[in-house]
């Protein structure tokens, strides 16, 4: 019998006979999971809506009423999630943009003392990640990022009423002040950490440390406006630092002159809020067997492993539509990472027959049609396939998913791409969906990225790059978008090129 470990829980043969109990609860831009106690669900759900609420109130900025609300599963502890990230040991939280949906993974283990990284520490500090993307349209090179990440994860919220922030994040206490050093230059030069994790645990908290000193002391007014300006203007990171900071060796000492000094923090009276109490319910028996799974493939990139799984739970329960759906799910990824033609195909027609499933058990499907919409668009192109009627049905499909959910982003996203893959020019309504599914995903690569593409191939390269920006500053991935940003500006220097030789030969004709 095999034995398959993922996050603790022990998928023996397929199907757990009793799969733990999970409970989420419902908030206007989160569903939370646990399989622990519901009160305590309850008490954490309520502690992020208050958080959400200080976000708003400092930052004066609101989600857009139609984003989907992103998925939080809180594991065990903090083992747990490690062990689903396939990572290092000492990971305790995530944050996953992705266009399927973003999820957090977070845990609900309690610090055994004042210097272990907390349950809300690591919840606010990824939240505060999500919430940047979705409502900060500037570019935040590495170190500010997880700095103010930090910043925001000590927020606490004292029994008098109110709340604080700037309260020093003393599980950083070790990188600190014994971690090994990496030089300033380093950390305000580079678009993504790096190192091993004395390296990082020092990276983080110096981070912090310069962030707090920046947006919370006084020493330095004005400087971290001007600093961002900089770099959201197109200046290299360690010309904005010079510019902005000075001498760099000096704020180096200034930095170690203020960890030893006494750190202040701030407190404000808690604002009003009409959020309603998060509503709490258990998920069915059926949903309960497939979370596991959904992790699997979704948080620990492996949906092979979840394949068989799932399709016994599918067989197990054939009037779910969910089953079915989380089965074709796993299978069209996986298809997508096979090497093997066979296996790949074979797996393909798998997932292609669950998404019928799930579309006689549910007409309205909403990602169920998309999913069919997509598979059978790759397809069509893939065998270079131009039959009007066939593309007619692949775009019946996305319409009849855009009248389940109007702001489904993905649905919004494929409804443009979709003319990528016929490869014809997207009509002006294509274009709206795509910024539309920019507005309430801004989080998402893809869709962040073919926007952009989009701006520029309409000679708006301003914005483009002001789009693209933020993802090549991204902390733990800024290859990507770095790559993507030389390309939009060799596109723009073709473009201006191309512009200027056209009006040379204007000029020459005259």
């Amino acid at each position: 019998m095999a034995v398959v470990a993922s996050a603790g829980l022990l998928l023996i043969g397929a199907v757990p006979l009793h799969a733990a109990a999970w409970y989420r609860a419902r908030t206007a831009h989160f569903v939370m999971y646990s399989d622990g106690d519901p009160k305590a669900l309850r008490m954490l759900a309520q502690k992020a809506q208050k958080f959400e609420t200080v976000l708003n109130d400092r930052y004066k900025a609101v989600f857009d009423p139609d984003t989907p609300p992103i998925d939080i599963y809180v594991l065990r502890s903090q083992g747990n999630v490690a062990k689903l990230m396939g990572g290092s040991k000492t990971t305790a939280g995530f944050y996953k943009p992705d266009t399927e949906g973003s999820i957090i993974l977070s845990n609900r283990e309690g610090a055994s003392s004042e210097l272990d990284l907390d349950r809300d520490s690591t919840l606010f500090h990824e939240y505060t990640h999500y919430f940047m993307l979705h409502n900060f349209v500037s570019a935040y090179p590495a170190w500010f990022t997880e700095g103010f990440a930090e910043l925001l994860a000590t927020v606490e919220f004292p029994a008098k009423g109110g709340y604080e922030i700037g309260r020093p994040p003393k599980y950083r206490a070790y990188g600190l002040f014994m971690g090994t050093p990496v030089p300033i230059t380093t950390i305000l030069g580079e678009s993504s950490f790096s190192g091993n994790a004395e390296q990082l645990d020092f990276r983080y908290g110096r981070s912090w440390l310069l962030t707090h000193m920046l947006v919370v002391g006084t020493e330095r007014k004005g400087q971290m406006d001007a600093y961002l300006n900089l770099v959201n203007t197109g200046t290299a990171l360690p010309e904005a630092a010079r510019q902005a900071f000075g001498d760099l060796a000096k704020l180096d000492k200034d930095l170690d002159k203020y960890r030893s000094g006494r750190l202040t923090y701030y407190k404000f009276d808690m604002p009003a809020s009409d959020a309603p109490e998060p509503a709490i319910e258990q998920v069915d028996a059926v949903e309960a067997q497939l979370i596991p799974y959904r992790l699997m493939r979704r948080a620990g990139d492996d949906a092979a492993s979840a394949v068989e799984p799932l399709a016994l739970i599918a067989q197990a329960n054939p009037t779910s539509a969910s089953a079915w759906f989380e089965f074709a799910r796993a299978a069209t990824v996986a298809a997508d990472e096979a090497s093997d033609s066979s296996a790949k195909a074979a797996l393909r027609q798998r997932a292609a027959d669950a998404l019928d499933r799930v579309l006689a058990l549910d007409p309205a499907h909403v990602r169920a049609l998309l999913y069919k919409a997509e598979a059978q668009a790759e397809h069509l192109r893939f065998i270079g396939n131009n039959d009007p009627a066939r593309w007619k049905e692949v775009g019946t499909l996305l319409r009849r998913a855009n009248a389940g959910n109007p702001n489904d982003p993905l649905v919004l996203y494929q409804w443009y791409r979709n003319f990528g893959l016929r490869r014809e020019a997207p009509p002006q309504n294509a274009r709206d969906a795509l910024a539309r599914a920019f507005q309430l995903a801004p989080d998402v690569t893809d869709i962040r990225v073919a926007y952009a593409f989009d701006l520029a191939r309409h000679d708006d390269f301003a914005n483009a790059l002001a789009v693209v920006r933020p993802i090549a500053f991204d902390p733990h991935n800024a290859q990507a978008g770095i790559s993507v940003l030389l390309s939009l500006r060799e596109m723009q220097k073709r473009r201006d090129q191309e512009k200027k030789d056209g009006k040379a030969s204007v000029n020459a004709a005259h």
